[in-house]
């Protein structure tokens, strides 16, 4: 006689069937959202509304720091977005102060920012995007401003070259040479037009314009490049960064300076290596 199976079996095959499907379904989601997302965020340009609403959407969740520019003057003030609507972004009040009564009668507002889970992965690429002032108000007690939704999103990748911040476990160092005294300082980005280094030097030392006669940088796997190289920037950090338990106050830009062809494709080669590890760990985190 033929054995059919009892009702609580069914019922038990059912669930798995439907609690399999659910997985599967929840899994295709995740996978599509994650692709979406990771094509966003290194997409040079972002025009939908739909898209770039999306992505400010991060800016709040992950209260992502912005650099506030106005009329396009060097100076620039931080501050953060609050809150999105289809026509204006609500965003903190400017630091320094001054900055809340300058805004009010500029012209244009330019606005960059890092997204702080790329950042995190060393991706050391912006993103900005130009605004307006619309109006002061007061948001949940606290002053805050009204500036108009951005018609797009643009990847600051201003440079010629890439840019990347080395990987925490394997810092590189540049050394050069001063008033007869050497130095070396971690890097805090580099690319092969250029780095960025961390110091407590001031413009008596490192004065934009001054050049370096020769620098050298140890880099893992590629061997130690050697230039000359030219001061292009000398800024205070918004804070301290702390390298191997001391205080490092500045920040100095350097362009590197007939550098041979092939030492420039070496670091090139560097830098995507870095990149490529990277996006496969960013690509990780959002599955």
């Amino acid at each position: 006689m033929e054995h059919w199976p009892t009702t609580p079996f069914l019922l038990l095959l059912l669930f798995l069937v439907a609690f399999a499907y659910v997985a599967y379904a929840l899994y295709v989601r995740q996978s599509r959202r994650s692709e979406q997302r990771v094509r966003l965020f290194h997409a040079d340009q972002i025009d939908n509304p739909e898209a770039v609403q999306e992505f400010l959407k991060v800016l709040v969740r992950e209260k992502v720091r912005l650099r506030i520019r106005l009329n396009n003057r060097h100076k620039s003030y931080m501050s953060s977005l609050l809150a999105i609507d289809p026509q204006a972004l609500l965003i903190d009040e400017l630091f320094p102060l001054e900055g809340n009564e300058l805004i009010r009668e500029s012209t244009s507002v330019e606005v960059d920012f890092f997204l702080a889970t790329i950042e995190k992965q060393r991706l050391h690429i912006s993103y900005g995007f130009t605004s307006r002032y619309l109006a002061t108000e007061q948001w949940k007690g606290f002053p805050a401003l009204r500036i108009a939704f951005p018609e797009r999103i643009i990847r600051n990748q201003k440079r010629k070259y890439l840019r990347i911040s080395p990987p925490v476990t394997e810092p590189l160092f540049i050394t050069f040479t001063l008033q007869g005294q050497t130095f070396t300082e971690k890097i805090a980005n580099i690319s092969a037009g250029g780095a960025r280094f961390y110091t407590n030097l001031g413009k008596s030392m490192l004065a934009p314009g001054t050049r370096l006669a020769t620098i050298h940088v140890e880099i893992p796997a590629t061997g130690t490049i050697t230039c000359p190289a030219i001061v292009r920037l000398l800024y205070p950090n918004e804070q301290p960064v702390i390298v191997e338990g001391k205080q490092m106050f500045n920040s100095c830009g350097i362009e590197f300076e007939n550098i041979e062809d092939g030492l420039r494709e070496k670091i090139i080669k560097y830098v995507i290596a870095t990149e490529r590890q990277a996006l496969k760990r960013l690509s990780r985190e959002f599955d």
